[in-house]
């Protein structure tokens, strides 16, 4: 059995307007692992891109609040939440209030 070892977050990178994303070490999407896992913030009244991935994608939210819309559905969401994509389904994240929302995906 492997010893356990720490993984960084690599250097977050700006996806778009108030939207920065970093990978877990190794674990970038298409990286050829069985899993991707990145850390996200949102800015204050920004949002992501709406987009769909190959995937199923589950997003644990770190801080902060925001609104997932997904299949014309806003679902609100707050620090503790977890929120479950499933493969193909459009989505955003958005951030409709003052502080930045922070979250985990992992994807599969």
């Amino acid at each position: 059995m492997s010893n356990p070892r720490l993984l960084a977050i690599e250097p977050p990178e700006s996806i778009s307007k108030g939207v920065s994303l970093g990978a877990v070490e190794g674990l970038r999407p298409g990286s050829g692992a069985p899993v991707a896992v990145l850390e996200f913030t949102v800015e204050p009244h920004a949002s992501s891109e709406m987009g769909a991935n190959p995937v199923t994608e589950l997003i644990r939210v770190l801080c902060g609040r925001g609104v997932v819309l997904s299949n014309k559905q806003e679902l609100s969401v707050q620090a503790g939440d977890w929120v479950l994509i499933e493969p193909n389904a459009k989505h955003q994240v958005r951030n409709e209030g003052t502080e930045i929302f922070r979250a985990l995906s992992v994807s599969w």
